[in-house]
């Protein structure tokens, strides 16, 4: 994990209870609206005591910040992500949303799960090729998240792309993979001899980049929807994580309504 998602969660939770004190503070769960109470916070614990079951029960400030930091780093939680961290995950996700109120988006999906995101835009840079000079222009602008584009470096049986994102610092899921659709397209418009990506060997380098791979783009077909959704599901059960879908203009509005669905918006 950047070290700087870490700094920004400890930042803010310290920054939070040395505002606010937050003994005798109310906070509520975010689905069914339950209400805790703040008791006590120490250099170690936060105590709440939940007014309808009026048990105390406690939360470590590090589970907090361990909390933030995915939070910044995801960009997005779910109250099932936040129960791997500690069992109260309504009043972890609770502590979150108080803590960064200013930023935070709630949402109850139409499965009922509930779903925090945090606004504002990431960027991602892109346009680079296997070059180490490319990597190092996106470090001196701190940019932290890159996107790559799979037809560019699928060639590449050395691995020099995730070599050169490692050695200037880049240890983490920091990848949006694009399988370069449109640049085959390009150049098959061209009449250039190109070949295909191949949804098996995405797959498996998808899976075996995971460790640098924080998402990646569905196979598109452009001006074809039906293909691009059999690909979709392929991918998704051939790499056990969906990819991020395309939606086609020729689609129906049903079709996008399904989507937004899906990512709970």
């Amino acid at each position: 994990m950047n070290p700087y998602f870490k700094q920004k969660a400890a930042e803010k939770e310290s920054r939070f209870f040395k505002k606010h004190g937050c003994n005798r503070r109310v906070i509520y769960t975010l689905k069914t609206a339950q209400a805790n109470i703040i008791e006590k916070t120490t250099d170690k614990y936060i105590y709440l005591r939940s007014e309808k079951r009026e048990t105390i029960f406690r939360i470590p400030r590090a589970t907090l910040r361990r909390a933030l930091t995915l939070f910044f780093y995801r960009r997005t939680v779910t109250l099932k992500q936040l129960f791997k961290m500690h069992g109260y995950s309504s009043a972890l996700a609770a502590l979150v949303q108080a803590v960064m109120i200013e930023f935070c988006k709630v949402a109850i999906t139409k499965t009922g799960a509930v779903r925090l995101t945090l606004r504002g835009i990431r960027y991602y840079f892109s346009g680079l090729s296997r070059s180490k000079a490319d990597v190092k222009i996106v470090k001196e602008n701190n940019g932290r998240f890159v996107l790559l584009n799979y037809a560019s470096i699928r060639g590449d049986k050395a691995g020099r792309w995730k070599q050169n994102l490692r050695e200037l610092g880049y240890d983490y899921r920091c990848v949006l993979l694009d399988p370069g659709e449109k640049t085959l397209y390009d150049a098959r418009c061209k009449c250039k001899q190109v070949d295909p990506v191949d949804l098996y060997e995405y797959a498996r380098f998808v899976t075996l980049h995971s460790d640098i791979i924080q998402q990646y783009l569905t196979v598109d077909r452009i001006g074809d929807p039906h293909t691009t959704m059999m690909n979709t599901h392929l991918l998704e059960q051939l790499v056990g994580r969906r990819p991020i879908p395309i939606y086609h203009i020729q689609s129906p509005l049903e079709a996008l309504q399904e989507l937004v669905e899906a990512d709970g918006l």
